[in-house]
């Protein structure tokens, strides 16, 4: 299931998703030990640029945060520092939550590992939208993903809910293909050197 938590209560009522309020979200987030990560931000990094939607996924539910003119973010520092995050060019999303004070240790980032099965091939694409193809069934609509430059309070639309919740819907199952033939190619201590240096770049 999809929930949404507006930070400006702005209610876009759809029967796609459901709204929910920050105490159920903390509440979800009790004894996870793993989860799927993306944020929607201004444009690329710079210290003046925010983030304007967060999004986690367990497997099972996501959960969409609008997270302009609140503190939410600062609320999941201590939660997800040590369990384990998925997500996709992570150094991206890291560098925007380490202005908040979060500090990531443990991760999987499908982008280095599609870097590590791809290496040396011409033509590989390495965006979500295409590994997502790849691995599952799933087509990412990527055409919203400049929606969120410029917004200042306007409202998301369904739309632009729904994008964010499918971004992270898909990486579990990218991350299972793919340690499937990591594991066969026995490259899983690459895959772990290539996860460690991640953090550090984006510091």
């Amino acid at each position: 299931m999809k929930y949404f938590i507006d930070g400006n209560n702005d209610l876009v009522e759809s029967a796609l998703y459901k709204h929910t309020d920050y105490q159920s979200f903390l509440e979800w987030l009790e004894d996870k030990q793993e989860l799927a990560l993306d944020t929607e931000t201004e444009g690329f990094f710079n210290h003046e640029k925010k983030i304007v939607m967060l999004q986690l996924f367990d497997g099972i539910d996501s959960y969409i945060i609008d997270t302009r003119g609140n503190k939410y973010i600062e609320g999941l520092k201590g939660i997800i520092e040590d369990i384990l995050i998925l997500g996709q060019n992570l150094k991206f999303d890291y560098k925007f939550l380490k202005m908040h004070g979060i500090v990531l240790n443990n991760i999987y980032d499908t982008f280095l590992a599609e870097c590590i099965l791809t290496n040396g091939l011409q033509n590989r694409e390495l965006g979500l939208k295409a590994i997502a193809s790849k691995y599952t069934s799933k087509i990412l609509d990527k055409s919203v993903r400049n929606q969120f430059i410029n917004l200042n309070d306007t409202p998301f639309t369904e739309k632009q809910i729904v994008y964010g919740s499918e971004d992270v819907e898909c990486l579990f199952e990218i991350r299972e293909k793919q340690l499937e033939e990591i594991g066969r190619l026995e490259l899983n201590a690459v895959l772990d050197l290539e996860n460690q240096p991640c953090l550090a770049l984006a510091d």
